[in-house]
């Protein structure tokens, strides 16, 4: 039984990003993903929401220092999470890139390591 989603600077949108060539979309959701739209399109959680009628907690965080992209797809797919009544919450770390937000996860006092306990303790209870 999944409990929880925490998402760090993912790319949420997988059929925007394969279109997105100015960020190296396609050399990313092709080898994933494959050439096909459509199947980019079933990839993206977004796309699934309508059809779900419970979906577990999500954390959905991002860093300032990642592509616009992802900084952009994290608040998206939380307003989409959010208009459907799903409990979803966000993060936005400050400081950091697209590499650091994960790297610099275990040190001490790292608030993004913070909310995500937070989430895990909440889902055990």
């Amino acid at each position: 039984l999944l409990k929880g989603v925490i998402g760090v600077s993912g790319p949420y949108d997988v059929e925007q990003l394969g279109r997105a060539t100015l960020v190296g979309g396609l050399p990313m959701v092709i080898p994933a993903f494959g050439p096909d739209a459509s199947v980019w399109r079933e990839a993206s959680p977004e796309h699934h929401l309508k059809k779900a009628r419970k979906v577990p907690p999500f954390l959905l965080a991002w860093a300032d220092g990642d592509p616009e992209l992802l900084r952009r797809d994290g608040p998206r797919l939380a307003r989409a999470l959010e208009r459907r009544g799903h409990p979803v919450s966000t993060f936005q770390t400050s400081f950091d890139d697209h590499f650091s937000v994960i790297t610099d996860f275990g040190g001490v006092d790292n608030p993004l390591a913070a909310r995500v306990l937070e989430l895990i303790r909440a889902s055990a209870r």
